[in-house]
């Protein structure tokens, strides 16, 4: 699924920076749009990955969660807001050298 879900991202991020430009707000568009999407392939994968080790070695699986604090933090994580710093930049635009040239 990496592949193929690699250039859905780039579709995704591409019409976002089309429709809203260099932009924080793009960003946020880009991650609104993939959130479900990415959401399920990534549940699809942990439950599949779970089932096997169930079959194998409980114990041997990266994804168990053995510790009740780790367990809440992980299910509990927000993503923090785009740093005001950081959405002022993206704002300005790239910096763009116009005596530079690729070719």
């Amino acid at each position: 699924m990496g592949t193929p879900l690699a250039f859905e991202d780039a579709a995704a991020l591409g019409a976002a920076l089309a429709e809203h430009g260099p932009t924080a707000k793009a960003l946020r568009a880009y991650e609104d749009g993939r959130r479900s999407r990415v959401g399920t392939i990534a549940t699809a994968a942990i439950e599949q990955t779970g089932r096997y080790y169930k079959e194998k070695d409980d114990e041997a699986n990266p994804f168990k969660l053995n510790d009740a604090d780790l367990f809440k933090f992980v299910m509990d994580f927000k993503q923090p807001p785009v740093p005001a710093a950081a959405a002022a930049a993206a704002a300005a635009g790239p910096q763009v050298n116009t005596q530079d040239h690729l070719f």
